[in-house]
């Protein structure tokens, strides 16, 4: 299988496995980035994020999975 890096630019319409990702109950996506909800309530984008959609603190596009920090505010 080929990196995820390398998966980042193209339209995929089936499921792949992420390493290091597991225990995944839900996923979604934008175009270009996706997000995925773990058992352990934890939220984990990665891909294109050129309006900080992934939530990440940053405007940095991701090729590997980040955890989504939610503050106590929201």
């Amino acid at each position: 299988m080929e990196s995820l890096a390398a998966e980042l630019w193209k339209n995929i319409y089936e499921p792949l496995i992420i390493e290091g990702l597991n225990r995944v109950i839900a996923a979604n996506g934008g175009e270009y980035f996706s997000m995925v909800l773990k058992e352990d309530g934890t939220v984990w984008a990665w891909g294109r994020n050129d309006y900080g959609q992934l939530g990440i603190g940053t405007t940095e596009d991701q090729l590997e999975p980040r955890q989504v920090i939610f503050s106590a505010s929201e």
